[in-house]
């Protein structure tokens, strides 16, 4: 009877997450990896000078651990192709956040990897790395990013610029994220997404994510003197109302479309077909 357990483990290099992150990673085929074990010799102890006769392989989405016995019977850990954090094989954790990160959807990289031949984790595995890993990740990084630019502009005055997106057009929306952007440094100073569940209409939820954007940017203690949006009639009436010593300015874009909508619109009739060329001049002396 023969432990499975090694007496004397060989060294192995210890990485941290920080280093398997950046660490280079390469595409290895299966026939290639059993020549490769075949020429290995027990791990068991240094004693044992037998090569590998026999091994199994378990996979674990994208990673693959092999075990093998060598020809007197000693079992032992041959390969495994991925550094573990915590219980966890790092490639499928950086798979799924290579995913979400680069903004690809799962079933277009999961085709393609299946046409290349590559294993590769599970959609259900996906989105439970998202839960686990990924989305309390990005959460950490916008509240340390939030810090350093609360550091860098609490005494400083504030020209600011927001804009509402919308995750379908009309009114069908469900979904507004409202951004608000520093517009001397370009830093995303604060954000919010709301649901419509949330307003009273679709049109409304730009209106209600930006109140909850300003209001929370002034209680941390932003000096905010001037702030540009685009011409959202809602948003204009709450500067007024609640927000009346702060400048509000409209975007040159937005000013600019609306002029080359009101020139477009009679340049379309038979007498004023005269204003077609001038069009493009106008909106750009505008500019």
């Amino acid at each position: 009877m023969y432990n499975k357990d090694p007496p004397n483990k060989p060294e192995t290099i210890e990485l941290t997450e920080e280093e398997i992150v950046v660490e280079r990673k390469f595409i290895v085929f299966k026939s290639c990896l059993d020549n490769l074990i075949r020429k290995v010799k027990c791990q068991y102890s240094s004693d044992c000078n037998y090569l590998v006769s026999s091994f199994s392989k378990s996979i674990e989405g994208s990673s693959i651990r092999s075990k093998g016995k060598c020809y007197l019977g000693h079992l032992f850990t041959v390969f495994e192709s991925q550094p573990r954090i915590a219980r966890y094989s790092s490639g499928n954790i950086l798979l799924s956040s290579s995913i979400l990160f680069s903004g690809l959807h799962f079933q277009k990289v999961k085709e393609f990897l299946d046409i290349f031949g590559m294993v590769s984790i599970s959609e259900k595995s996906y989105y439970r790395y998202q839960s686990k890993f990924l989305f309390p990740a990005i959460d950490l990084a916008w509240i340390d990013e939030l810090s350093r630019n609360f550091e860098g502009l609490k005494n400083v005055p504030l020209c600011i610029s927001g804009h509402g997106q919308c995750d379908s057009p009309g009114h069908n929306a469900k979904y507004c994220t409202y951004t608000v952007m520093d517009n001397m440094t370009e830093k995303i100073i604060d954000f919010e997404v709301v649901q419509r569940s949330q307003c009273s209409s679709s049109v409304a939820m730009e209106k209600y994510a930006f109140k909850i954007c300003m209001d929370r940017m002034l209680s941390r203690g932003y000096k905010i003197c001037m702030f540009a949006s685009d011409r959202h009639v809602g948003i204009r009436k709450k500067m007024r109302q609640d927000y009346s010593d702060i400048i509000h300015q409209f975007e040159v874009w937005h000013c600019a479309k609306s002029i080359r909508k009101k020139l477009t619109a009679p340049s379309k009739q038979k007498f004023c077909k005269e204003i077609t060329p001038w069009r493009d001049k106008i909106v750009l002396h505008f500019w």
